[in-house]
């Protein structure tokens, strides 16, 4: 588009091309037009020399990755738009399928090389970017916006509540991965959540983890403390017993019946059973 200025003073600073970031980062990315021997190790290139060599469990084929082709579009950008389709180009990939020799008394791989298959294999499609910066969707112009990414490490956020109470969240944040969340409902139970899923009690996560029993959950997080007991404890309402909670599961050693579990809390009526 031709630019006709009416203005007397001439701008010293010329209009620079706003989308000049994200139309660069773009070619940076695919590099269609770079040998494949000169390519840069970034973009599709890094991702395709971080996902190869693929092993099989036996180490008996290994693929490898050679190179990328990005071939011309089948239909240009005016037509994708009037046919309601995505632009793109055919991405094909250059494999090498490696067969090892296999010892015959172990079934393991010797590590030599036996025969080797090279083979251009169609990928995907990979959506090219206009020169508007803008993406073609199923006829539909889209553009990407970019968003504050937060780093990765744990963050820790309070919330008061309108009765005053302090609620707690802690998210644990991965470079890579799904986000893992604790909160801590105004009854004080705690609660985890993957990726702001439904959430579910953090006991829950900790048995995933191993820990299936109370008993076991206790151990790993609470110190015990032994204290002795006698019927004067079980009359008197205000001993210092009741309100304690109990740390590992209570059996009657005749009968190997589970009396109380671990997290039971102590009152008068559980000391006279024990009594």
């Amino acid at each position: 588009m031709k630019r006709i200025s009416f203005s007397k003073i001439v701008s010293p600073i010329g209009i620079p091309d706003l989308l000049s970031m994200q139309k660069d980062s773009f070619v940076q990315f695919i590099q269609a037009g770079v040998p494949a021997e000169k390519r840069q190790k970034d973009g599709l290139q890094k991702i395709f020399n971080k996902t190869f060599p693929i092993d099989d469990v036996h180490s008996r084929f290994m693929l490898e990755f050679v190179k990328y082709d990005l071939e011309d579009p089948v239909y240009s950008f005016e037509e994708c738009k009037y046919k309601g389709i995505t632009f793109a180009a055919p991405l094909k990939v250059t494999l090498k399928l490696i067969f090892k020799n296999i010892n015959e008394k172990t079934g393991e791989s010797t590590g030599s090389i036996r025969d080797v298959i090279e083979q251009d294999v169609y990928l995907c499609n990979i959506p090219l970017m206009s020169d508007k910066g803008t993406f073609l969707i199923n006829g539909v112009e889209r553009v990407i916006v970019s968003q504050i990414h937060r780093s990765p490490g744990i963050y820790f956020t309070e919330e008061e509540t309108l009765s005053g109470k302090f609620l707690y969240t802690a998210q644990l944040l991965p470079n890579k991965g799904s986000w893992l969340e604790f909160n801590i409902d105004v009854n004080d139970i705690i609660y985890a959540n993957l990726d702001r899923r439904k959430k579910f009690p953090a006991t829950m996560l900790l048995k995933a983890f191993g820990y299936d029993t109370n008993e076991k959950i206790f151990k790993l997080l609470f110190q015990k403390e032994k204290m002795i007991f006698s019927e004067k404890d079980a009359r008197n309402e205000k001993s210092q017993l009741n309100g304690k909670i109990l740390f590992t599961n209570i059996i009657n050693k005749k009968t190997g019946e589970v009396l109380f579990e671990a997290g039971t809390e102590i009152s008068s009526g559980v000391l006279n059973v024990l009594l």
